[in-house]
């Protein structure tokens, strides 16, 4: 019998940026904006590059699932 593991996204995630990105918080709207490729740069300026998990991860299944 396997072990069944669950991950749900909104119990803990984090989004990480590069330490030159300045915008200290960011709302659902812009993260929706962000990984659907709405929002490309930041107020800056500086292009948005979105690195994810693979399809397959449970992890980025449940993220986009809950919060995307």
């Amino acid at each position: 019998m396997g072990i069944k593991t669950e991950v749900r996204a909104n119990d803990h995630y984090e989004i990480v940026t590069n330490i030159e990105v300045h915008e200290k918080s960011l709302s659902i709207n812009s993260l929706r904006s962000i990984y659907s490729m709405h929002m490309k740069t930041w107020s800056d300026g500086t292009k948005i590059r979105v690195f994810v998990f693979p399809d397959d991860n449970k992890l980025h299944q449940s993220f986009s699932k809950e919060i995307l």
